[in-house]
């Protein structure tokens, strides 16, 4: 996964994201915030290429720390998965290991060569939501129990991001 982090940023960011838990602005505890300070209101087809370097440069530390908490999360998740036997304290602190890991060896994306998807009529505002809805069910690490862990997986799709999806499938998460 050599600088897979980074990449994932940065097509969450342009094309769309992958799947963190916390606050109303898609943070955990200590995470940076998913908002940008580009007007809401514009379309993604209506941006000049700095408001979509702007948007990305706003983006990609939040969703940095929402990449590398899901990806933590995802690995306490296959532990769970192939080991019954594993404690919730365990799993946390594979959780927990996988996030430093994460965090240490890679950084959010410099937005040095982004654009944003032709014909997109969602808004930036539509978008920020669809992100912060998206990455609000993944648990943190700290306390992560074998429940929690079912629960994000079996979340429903947001319905704010089937409104991004219906009207820029490319930016929408899969």
């Amino acid at each position: 996964m050599a600088n897979g982090t980074a990449c994932f940023v940065v097509a969450v960011v342009v094309f769309g994201a992958t799947g963190c838990g916390g606050d109303s602005k898609g943070g955990g505890a200590g995470a940076r915030p998913i908002e940008t300070s580009v007007d809401g209101s514009k379309t993604f087809d209506s941006l000049t290429p700095d408001e979509v370097t702007q948007v990305c440069k706003d983006l990609a530390p939040g969703l940095f720390d929402a990449s590398c908490r899901f990806t933590a999360e995802i690995t306490a998740g296959l532990a769970a998965a192939s080991d019954a036997t594993l404690t919730d304290a365990q799993l946390a602190t594979a959780c927990g290991d996988e996030l430093n890991r994460c965090q240490t060896q890679f950084a959010p994306d410099d937005c040095a060569n982004v654009s944003a998807p032709p014909n997109c009529t969602a808004t930036v505002a539509e978008y920020v939501a669809c992100l912060v809805d998206y990455f609000a069910v993944v648990p943190a690490c700290v306390g992560l129990t074998r429940d929690a862990i079912n629960a994000a997986a079996a979340a429903p799709y947001p319905a704010s991001c089937d409104t991004v999806r219906g009207k820029c499938a490319t930016l929408a998460p899969q």
